[in-house]
């Protein structure tokens, strides 16, 4: 790839892409699937804009987000992790939210952080993005009668769904507590991703499968203010970015 041509993608994931094409089965990687199917502009053009939005170099990326130290690893789905924080970060920008911030982890630091802070209006969000991890036999499900194989119904995979943005849901409620009170915002915001092989046999869902869920979660989980579901379906919906002036 010219690195002249697309200096966001070298700089910023050379050195990551350079490991996997290193690694026994390079098409595991989620980073390869992205560069087969994703036109190279159109992936450069999106690390430039989030680069944009964070008011960040391609130096100040690679180190807030770990591109050439926690991403170097064997497990195919992590680039997955730092794709949908990056995702997150161009729809709340889309969506009218302003001052975007990744929140840097003091080093020795054993507090729990989330992973940005943003404004909408007059209000401070503290924001965490979650990924749920789906089994390898919901990765082969899909929806139909019972006499198919690995087959369920839209129910039962909306109830795996809940069960499993349940089970994260703990440990962003206390990052997101945390940062509110460490960062003075007065709204939380968990942004859930459905991991892509999982959203094949999932969704399937269809949006009042989401609300369902969420009426289910909001109950347990009261401090968190709104759900961003996979970067598009907001509960209890969508805020309104404008200013109100005092």
């Amino acid at each position: 790839m010219n690195s002249k041509e697309y200096p966001y993608i070298n700089t910023c994931l050379g050195q990551y892409i350079r490991y996997v094409l290193e690694q026994r089965e390079p098409s595991r990687f989620f980073i390869i699937e992205i560069l087969q199917n994703c036109p190279a502009n159109e992936l450069e053009s999106f690390l430039k804009k989030v680069c944009s939005i964070l008011e960040m170099e391609c130096g100040e990326l690679i180190q807030n987000f770990g591109l050439n130290s926690d991403l170097i690893t064997p497990e195919p789905d992590k680039f997955y992790d730092i794709y949908n924080e990056f995702g997150t970060v161009s729809r709340l920008q889309k969506e009218g939210f302003y001052n975007i911030k990744k929140i840097r982890k003091p080093a020795q630091d054993e507090g729990r952080y989330a992973d940005f802070t943003v404004y909408c209006g007059n209000d401070k969000y503290a924001v965490e993005v979650k990924t749920t991890r789906p089994s390898e036999k919901e990765n082969k499900a899909r929806i139909g009668p019972p006499s198919w194989h690995l087959a369920f119904n839209k129910g039962h995979l909306r109830n795996l769904l809940e069960t499993k943005v349940r089970d994260i849901l703990p440990s962003a409620r206390e990052q997101l507590r945390e940062t509110a009170e460490r960062e003075k915002c007065n709204k939380k915001l968990a942004a859930i991703w459905v991991d892509r092989k999982a959203a094949r046999a999932l969704l399937g869902l269809r949006q009042d499968d989401y609300g369902k869920i969420y009426d289910d979660l909001k109950s347990q989980f009261p401090e968190v203010d709104y759900f961003l579901f996979n970067g598009n379906q907001w509960y209890p919906e969508k805020p309104r970015c404008y200013l109100i002036l005092k």
